[in-house]
Parts: structure tokens; sequence; C-alpha cells
């Protein structure tokens, strides 16, 4: 609405701060800057609490002061958003001057739980394809997988299948049991997965 700057979705990795989406209707491109620059980011990282503050330009850094100071941006609005306990990203509302209403506050907040509920279902269902799809101790591509490899749309016409044999493995696992046996299989898929193309 009016007064408001845009919206961004944030994600935190290797002490950098990446925007993975902005909407703020001027088609401005997603940047990134480091997290030290941040401490607003910084401060829900740190407690995973939502943070509405007025900005501070003399606690920023570079990067961050001189994207607020372009837009005139006066305060923000961050909303943490965690899946399966851990924080996944962060929405941000820039206000150019204007105060979050508790409307605007709680619409933010509703938000932030729809994407928590809709981002853990994708990254549980996610896991559950593949688990369906490979083997727990190697982890390559069980029959499932194959099966779907091979109904799937492939731009390689050509293919080859690898079938390797572990001599004596049932005398390995008899004698000195399937401990021992599974890090066989293990190091084998190892080393065949470091030789082949992915």
């Amino acid at each position: 609405g009016s007064g408001f700057r845009s919206a961004s979705y944030l994600r935190v990795s290797d002490g950098v701060v990446t925007q993975e989406a902005v909407a703020d209707g001027r088609n401005t491109l997603p940047t990134s800057y480091l997290l030290k620059d941040d401490p607003y980011v910084k401060a829900v990282v740190d407690n995973g609490e939502p943070l509405f503050t007025r900005l501070d330009r003399t606690s920023m850094g570079a990067t961050l002061r001189s994207v607020t100071d372009e837009w005139d941006i006066t305060r923000a609005a961050l909303l943490p958003v965690t899946v399966n306990d851990e924080l996944h990203g962060m929405f941000q509302i820039d206000s150019q001057g204007t105060d979050f209403s508790e409307d605007v506050l709680a619409r933010c907040g509703a938000m932030a739980n729809v994407v928590e509920l809709a981002l853990g279902n994708a990254i549980a269902h996610q896991e559950l394809e593949i688990q369906a799809n490979t083997d727990p101790l190697t982890g390559l591509s069980n029959r499932r997988g194959l099966s779907l490899y091979l109904s799937g749309d492939r731009s390689a016409k050509a293919m080859g299948i690898l079938v390797l044999d572990i001599d004596h493995l049932k005398a390995i696992n008899d004698a000195h049991g399937h401990e021992v046996g599974d890090r066989i299989l293990i190091a084998v898929a190892r080393a065949a997965a470091g030789v082949l193309r992915g």
C-alpha cells in the first residue's frame, strides 16, 4: 500500500544475505549483500523472532546503507519463516516513513505462517521422493528410481548400464557381519560414483 516501498524474501548462507524475490512495482532485480552489514537480519537470524524497527543508518554497513538511502527506507518489518525448527528465510517489508499498523503486521504474520506450511509440505514431499527412489545405504538410485529415469524425458539418446558383482560379499557378511559388508557396498558405490558422469 501507500508508503510501503517493497517486500522481499531473504535467505542467509555463509555470511551473505540474498534476496530470493523482490516485489516493489519497479521490477527491481534481487541482490545480495554481507550479513555483517545488516544488523536487523542478523538479529532475526540470531533469535528467530520477528523484528519491527526504525532503521538507523549509522548501524548499517555500506552495502545495506546504499540500498536504504536510494529508496529512502526508514522502517522495516522482518518475519522469520521456519521449517522443521530451522530458519528457512524471512520476509522483509520496507516502509518509506509509514508505521506498520496492527492490521498490516497481522497480515504479514499470517502470510509467513502460510508460507511455512507450504514450504514444510514441499520439503517433506521432496524428501519422501528421494527416499522412495534411492537406496538408503548407498544413496544410489534403486529400481523405482531407475524405472522413473527410463520412463522420463531424457535428452541423451545413448545410455549405458553398469552392473557390478562384488566377489565373495556373502562370505564377508557371514564371516565379519553385515556392518562390514555394508561398508564395502558403500565404498564400491562411492568409487563408482566418483568416476562416472552425473
